[in-house]
This record gives C-alpha cells, sequence and structure tokens, in this order.
C-alpha cells in the first residue's frame, strides 16, 4: 500500500522524497535514539572549552538574540577530506602505500560535505557557550549552565541538523539529550513530524521583533 507514491509508513517531504513518518514523539524517540550515554561523558567538556575559541572559528554563519544578548553562531571553515575506497569497502592507495583521497569533484558526486559543519556559540564576550557537531556519527549538542534552558540548544540542534537529511539518525543520547530530542519534535508542524517549521525569523524564537539582515548578520530596529 503507497500514501502520496511514498510506500507504507512513509511520507513524501518538502523535498519530494519519501521519509519514514514519525506519527508521535516514542516513534520520533525509537528511530533516533540508537543507545544511551551517562550524562557525565560531557563532565570533561564542560570543564574545558578552550578548544572552541574564536580564533579557530573565523566564519560568521548567523547571529541570533537570546534574552536580550546577542550570540554568534560561528564556524571553522575547515576543508574536510575523505579517503579513497574501492568497491570492497578497501582503502585506495598510491604506489607508494599513501592513503588516496577523494577529490573535490568525487565528494561532491557522492553528496557529502566538503566543510566542516560543526557549529559553535559565543556570547558578546566572545567566550563559547556552546556548541553542534559531529560525535563518531552522532549529533552532540553541549551547553554550558547558565545558557541551559533558554532555547540556546534548540536553536543549535536545528541549525546543525539543517544541514544533513532529515532520515539521518541522531544516535546516543544522554537524559537531556533525549528531553532536546523531544523538543525538536514539538518544534516540527504537527502533523507532519519530519520537516522542520520554516523560521525565516530566527530571532522571533525568543520573542524578539527587531529584524535580521542575513546578508551583514546585524539586527535592525
Amino acid at each position: 500500500m503507497k500514501r502520496d507514491g511514498c510506500p507504507m509508513r512513509k511520507k513524501r517531504g518538502k523535498d519530494g522524497k519519501c521519509y519514514p513518518f514519525m506519527k508521535s514523539e516514542a516513534a520520533f524517540i525509537e528511530y533516533h535514539k540508537t543507545g544511551y550515554i551517562e550524562d557525565s561523558a560531557y563532565k570533561r567538556t564542560e570543564q574545558d572549552m578552550s578548544y572552541c575559541s574564536l580564533k579557530r572559528h573565523p566564519v560568521l554563519y548567523k547571529k541570533i538574540m537570546l534574552n536580550g544578548e546577542i550570540i554568534e553562531l560561528r564556524k571553522t571553515g575547515e576543508k574536510l577530506s575523505y579517503v579513497k575506497t574501492d568497491a570492497e569497502g578497501e582503502i585506495m592507495r598510491d604506489s607508494a602505500g599513501t592513503a588516496l583521497n577523494l577529490s573535490d569533484d568525487e565528494i561532491r558526486a557522492k553528496g557529502l560535505k566538503e566543510h566542516d559543519t560543526g557549529i559553535v556559540a559565543f556570547n558578546q564576550q566572545g567566550v563559547c557557550v556552546g556548541h553542534a557537531n559531529d560525535e563518531f556519527g552522532a549529533t552532540g549538542v553541549f551547553v554550558l549552565k547558565p545558557y541551559q534552558k533558554k532555547g540556546l540548544g534548540l536553536m543549535l540542534l536545528q541549525e546543525y541538523r539543517s544541514q544533513y537529511p532529515i532520515e539521518r539518525r541522531l544516535g546516543q543520547m544522554t537524559f537531556a539529550g533525549e528531553q532536546l530530542a523531544r523538543s525538536w519534535y514539538r518544534s516540527m508542524e504537527p502533523g507532519n513530524r519530519i520537516i522542520l517549521k520554516p523560521k525565516d525569523k530566527v530571532q522571533n524564537l525568543f520573542g524578539i521583533k527587531k529584524k535580521y539582515d542575513t546578508k551583514t548578520h546585524e539586527f535592525i530596529e
């Protein structure tokens, strides 16, 4: 049986492709959660955020207004490289035994990301207060305690995941991570829990009436 040309239990997304239809929050979590991680796994991250400095993240991705404070979302801009493999999945090497990397054209042909997709949030003092990135194939989101429960974690998750196919699973979750995933689900359109709501004015998530210029990254009265 098919609905809208898609197999049963799937629904056509706005991009025209068929995706698993998450008709309930429980089904959404069951699909995206591949395991459990103790909250203590992020204790070291909280103690040392020095690796996510402004110097290492020179590319301004977006600015958001969070409770009256401007938060900058930044990226490293680093180019990614991928090892080339053959049909059997074996690493291909040159005559000297050095592993070969995919060319830029091959990367694009395979639909792989050309640049680092990680997003880091900085406050007005230039201090890293949160980030969203790839953690061995899983989606990892972390926010410092003073900025938790203010919407920053959800914003980071939404922005980070907008770079990937919707069917890509989140991966293993801490208890807090599962709650964030549930918030993400609830932020999606009712009746179509696979496609994010269009949010043309990001700052509206926080009740801010200022307009945002996506070219200059400035808020306008």
